[in-house]
């Protein structure tokens, strides 16, 4: 079936899928500071209505598989024209999270996905799509490499606890 708007009825398996990158970020990354149940928190639930919602910037999407079920999401965010400030004629719109079911990967729907959304975001105006990854997460960063992704910036950080 494809890529479509998401609603509230989806509100649950976007968590649920949710939930999946923050069991992975934090198994396999860093777990310092995560909140393991953030998809489920009050916050967390906000955020994802909000992006439904297509409320500030924010808009969702849903993947369903032939059978009608969602086995992936995607948010997309507008950069606010005050983050790019230092830069000139950029209309920008960040890939900002996503997921693809874990029984459901490595079947081309993260490419289609990406597919999607930067024809969606030409459409809209936008002429810079960006993604940022956890820079531990070997498979996204591969993934987003392999689709056509370029090193722009990169972020460092330090734990002052440690």
């Amino acid at each position: 079936m494809g890529v479509k708007q998401a609603a509230l009825e989806h509100l649950e398996v976007i968590q649920n899928l949710n939930q999946q990158i923050f069991d992975y970020e934090i198994e396999t990354c860093d777990p310092r500071g995560w909140n393991r149940n953030y998809p489920y928190t009050e916050e967390g639930q906000k955020y994802l209505e909000k992006a439904i919602n297509c409320e500030e910037g924010f808009e969702a999407f849903i993947y369903q598989d032939s059978s009608g079920e969602v086995v992936g999401y995607f948010i997309l965010h507008e950069t606010p024209e005050d983050g790019l400030y230092h830069r000139n004629g950029i209309k920008q719109i960040q890939f900002h999270t996503a997921c693809v079911d874990r029984e459901h990967r490595r079947k081309g729907i993260g490419g289609e996905m990406i597919d999607f959304a930067k024809a969606y975001s030409r459409e809209k105006g936008y002429n810079s799509f960006r993604v940022v990854a956890n820079a531990n997460n070997k498979a996204a960063c591969s993934f987003y490499k392999k689709a056509g992704f370029q090193d722009f910036e990169m972020a460092h950080e330090l734990d002052l606890d440690g």
